[in-house]
């Protein structure tokens, strides 16, 4: 059973200029940060051919020590500019479950017996 961590911000829109430090600048007014993560595309990096550390997906997260902080970011920072870019400012939602097996695999209910049968 998962649970929402009200204190784990997402936060959209973000421009590829922006980094974790920026982030947590535009942040730290509303309190204790824990930890800020912009994750990166790897692949745009490498189609590139280019080496710097651009390559955002365009999102990132902000946790707040305390969920008053984090609700006090959101009432705040939700609607505002970054690099000339509208932001959105929400809770962050836990990830689905990645599948182990594949959808073809796990949809197919015929057996070996059924295979020989025919």
């Amino acid at each position: 059973m998962s649970r929402t961590n009200k204190k784990n911000l997402y936060v959209g829109g973000l421009d590829d200029k922006v980094t974790e430090e920026l982030l947590k600048a535009a942040f730290i007014p509303f309190g204790d940060i824990k930890n800020v993560t912009i994750p990166r595309d790897f692949t745009a990096l490498t189609s590139s051919g280019s080496n710097d550390k651009s390559g955002s997906k365009g999102y990132g997260f902000v946790e707040f020590e305390d969920v008053e902080d984090a609700a006090a970011a959101i009432d705040n920072m939700n609607g505002a500019e970054i690099f000339n870019r509208t932001i959105e400012v929400t809770i962050a939602r836990p990830m689905k479950e990645h599948r182990t097996t594949a959808i073809w695999e796990a949809a197919d209910t015929t057996t070996s017996e059924d295979v020989q049968e025919h």
